[in-house]
């Protein structure tokens, strides 16, 4: 080697620079795996509950055109898919290995998502009630899905006004500190009171008429409070 080759060549690596590179190798390495894991908890998610709707229109096949169905059908994709993916984005946000402004906005469009077929749910149960001058709420698990719907609707109210302080139109660090306790307060109930409402939902007269078997209720009550605790622990 002659010595202008020697003034050229790219002097060897520092301790450091290995080291670095090493370290943005293994973070690589975890966040892939996180990702997988979250296609794979998705992937079961989908199928446990394309499975209930297919095992309820193939013992039920007449009942299509019933309005009433819809209802523990958008219930059990809120719950089954919506909830977990959404806890997803919780754990993002917590383990910090996705960009916090995106995880957040993530965070934001699956809370809606869920929203947003539980609202569908309730309306279609109320509207039968209604039509039918059925009794409200005389259940455990029409009192629970009460709580789970008004908690969801306070838990809007307060996301927003985080995000109004947030956008700078607030700024009481106290206010704030208390805003985020009560949002974590009631996303907890939203959840609790969610899943104790679909599995007793399982044990209705409906359900057990269209579901039949107890295995099978049983399966399709336990899943969602499966499928939700893995979503949140999938980014750990």
């Amino acid at each position: 080697m002659t010595k202008g080759e020697l003034l050229i060549e790219d002097p060897p690596p520092s301790d450091d620079e290995s080291e670095s590179g090493e370290m943005i190798d293994e973070t690589t390495t975890e966040i892939s795996a996180v990702f997988r894991r979250k296609d794979v908890r998705l992937m079961v998610s989908l199928l446990v509950a394309v499975s209930f709707v297919a095992y309820f229109f193939a013992v039920n096949p007449s009942l299509w055109n019933n309005i009433f169905v819809y209802h523990p059908i958008f219930m059990a994709i809120a719950f089954m898919v919506a909830l977990p993916e959404l806890l997803c984005t919780v754990g993002d946000l917590h383990t910090r290995r996705v960009p916090f402004r995106d995880a957040l906005e993530a965070h934001r469009h699956r809370a809606m998502v869920f929203k947003m077929l539980n609202v569908v749910g309730i309306v279609i149960i109320e509207w039968c009630k209604y039509s039918r001058s059925k009794v409200h709420f005389k259940s455990w698990h029409g009192i629970l899905g009460v709580v789970c719907e008004v908690s969801q609707v306070l838990e809007i109210l307060v996301g927003f006004f985080m995000q109004c302080r947030s956008a700078g139109r607030c700024c009481c660090t106290s206010i704030s500190r208390i805003c985020r306790s009560l949002h974590r307060f009631l996303a907890l109930v939203v959840v609790l009171s969610g899943l104790a409402s679909m599995f007793l939902g399982m044990f209705t007269h409906f359900a057990v008429a269209t579901y039949g078997a107890l295995g099978v209720r049983l399966f399709f009550a336990i899943t969602p409070i499966v499928l939700t605790v893995w979503g949140f622990f999938s980014t750990h």
